[in-house]
């Protein structure tokens, strides 16, 4: 995924989700010069009480990281501290979109773009044509890529 090209609007700052997805969002904020936002699941309870925290401009458009997808129900809480929030949600970035095309699907309903670097049928493919996978397990991980390829 190129930042760029999927968000042609541009983006201001990246959040990564607490815990995983911070280290991610870290390595883009250190790639493309974003400040760094973190978003809590729940305020801590002392100081600012917060759920996103770091110091962007009211109206800044950011870019949610997270490591990984399944349906998109735990991505709920982020998305609505950022609407709820004086920023601009811009869409949501993960490492591995295990969905099966279900949270792109859910993502949509909810208004959000969501951008995946690697999906659960890229990976078996990949794992595939590499000869990672035992025999044994070959004709399985084959069906379910011959699957998800349908389901697009």
């Amino acid at each position: 995924v190129h930042i760029q090209e999927s968000y042609p609007k541009g983006i201001d700052a990246v959040a990564g989700i607490m815990s995983a997805g911070v280290p991610f969002a870290t390595g883009l904020t250190l790639f493309y010069s974003y400040p760094l936002l973190q978003i809590r699941k729940k305020p801590k309870g002392y100081g600012k009480n917060q759920l996103i925290e770091g110091e962007v401009p009211a109206g800044s458009r950011v870019l949610i990281i997270d490591d990984v997808i399944t349906s998109g129900m735990s991505k709920v809480p982020a998305i609505q501290a950022v609407q709820k929030s004086s920023l601009s949600m811009e869409g949501i970035t993960v490492i591995l979109d295990r969905s099966f095309h279900k949270s792109k699907k859910f993502m949509k309903e909810q208004g959000v773009k969501l951008t995946s670097l690697l999906t659960i049928e890229d990976l078996f493919t990949y794992l595939l044509d590499k000869d990672f996978v035992i025999q044994d397990d070959r004709e399985q991980i084959q069906s379910i890529v011959e699957n998800l390829k349908s389901v697009k």
